[in-house]
Order: structure tokens, then C-alpha cells, then sequence
């Protein structure tokens, strides 16, 4: 059986110049079935199918990080999330995104230290 859609945030003047445009096109006032259609038609459309996102991986390919953070980075991920209008989870991804775009390329003392062992003093 088809799973349902529901759109929100179209105002009352806009569901009724779709339904206008579906009568006119489909000789029947539904919107539903107007986005049908505008759906299907992309999907018939090569050029708009997506590509393999490199970022956008089956969900079993990512792995759980823990992270214990102090009350004050905690309290700021928060905000951020609500201000983002997002999770946690989502600011937290965001940020490591942009760090790692910023700093993508490891020095070779970097990668060297991150492979050798903590030298033990004496």
C-alpha cells in the first residue's frame, strides 16, 4: 500500500491556486494529485536524479561516537540546536564538517603522532 505525504506551510491562497492549476491541468481540483504528477515527472527527468552522495551513507555504514562534554559546551550545543532549529546530534556533525573542511589536510607530524604511542617520561 502507497504511504501517505502531508505538505505543510502552503497558505489558503496558495492551496487554492493549486487547486486551480490542477483543474485546469488534470480537470479535477486536487492538489495531491497535482504534486503526484509534478513528483513523477521528476522522476522521469535523468538530469534531476541524484547522484551517489558521498556524505549520504546507508545508515549501518555509520558508527556511534561518544562524546563527554563539559556543562558549558553542552549548554552552547543546545542553543545552537535551537537556534538551527536541529538536534544536538546535527550542530555537532555540523561543526566537525566544517572543521575538517577547513583543516583537511593532515601534516605529516599530525598523521605520525596519531600512529605512534605516548612517549612515557621519566
Amino acid at each position: 500500500m502507497p504511504k501517505k505525504i502531508d505538505v505543510y506551510g502552503l497558505t489558503a491562497d496558495e492551496l487554492s491556486a493549486l487547486r486551480q492549476i490542477a483543474l485546469q491541468k488534470y480537470g479535477k481540483s486536487s492538489v495531491s494529485l497535482l504534486a503526484k504528477k509534478a513528483l513523477q515527472a521528476m522522476l522521469e527527468t535523468p538530469a534531476l536524479l541524484p547522484d551517489k552522495p558521498n556524505h549520504a551513507q546507508h545508515p549501518a555504514a555509520n558508527r556511534r561516537i561518544t562524546v563527554r562534554l563539559p556543562a558549558a559546551d553542552r549548554s552552547y550545543l543546545l542553543r545552537l540546536a535551537g537556534i538551527r532549529k536541529g538536534t544536538v546530534n546535527d550542530a555537532v556533525r555540523d561543526i566537525i564538517h566544517m572543521y575538517i573542511g577547513q583543516h583537511s589536510v593532515l601534516t605529516a607530524a599530525a598523521e605520525h603522532s596519531q600512529t605512534q604511542p605516548p612517549r612515557q617520561s621519566l
